[in-house]
């Protein structure tokens, strides 16, 4: 359902695709993300040819878990994507990158200035077939947040006890030294 023939979209059309869990979880642990599939999601794409370039716009949202980084609770997010892709034929880029004007060449003002933007959306397929698969991969990948937390306040483990600090407070005193650098107190540091 992921791969199309580009003649056949005509005016538009709409794409949708069931991810289960278990093809969510592969990518995920694929990667070795902080996360697991929590259950499936399908994702919705737009799909309009103008020229010989074809605009995507998908989204979908995506059940994650996982386990806060502070204090090690179970984290469960729904985390919404939306992306919009310029697919360009593979021709027409090499064919725009053989004429343009290396950056690397150019001096005064615009000598280290960044490719035009709408370069940086575009991406190539060969031939009449467009693969999608890729791209939602890598959207899903891309819209991933680093790591797993319950919370912005969450005030995580106690570093003596591993008391959750969000539950209970502790009794451990916070200037408690780890013992293993006990020696280093020992040192006297002149100037």
């Amino acid at each position: 359902m992921l791969r199309l023939n580009v003649d056949d979209l005509g005016e538009g059309r709409e794409v949708r695709e069931e991810l289960t869990r278990a093809r969510l979880d592969t990518l995920l642990q694929e990667e070795k993300t902080a996360f697991r599939a929590a259950g499936h999601s399908e994702f919705v794409g737009q799909l309009r040819k103008v020229d010989s370039r074809v605009l995507l716009s998908g989204e979908l949202t995506l059940p994650l878990s996982g386990q806060c980084r502070r204090c090690l609770a179970p984290v469960q997010q729904l985390l919404p994507i939306r992306f919009d892709v310029n697919y360009v034929p593979a021709k027409e880029l090499r064919r725009h990158e053989a004429t343009a004007p290396d950056l690397r060449d150019l001096k005064g003002p615009h000598a280290h200035a960044p490719p035009p933007v709408a370069d940086l959306d575009e991406e190539p397929f060969e031939g009449h077939t467009l693969d999608l698969a890729p791209t939602l991969r890598e959207q899903i990948l891309l819209a991933l947040p680093l790591d797993a937390l319950c919370g912005e306040s969450c005030r995580g483990l106690c570093p003596h006890c591993g008391q959750n600090l969000n539950e209970a407070t502790c009794d451990c005193r916070a200037d408690m030294a780890d013992p293993r650098w006990a020696k280093l107190r020992e040192l006297k540091l002149s100037n």
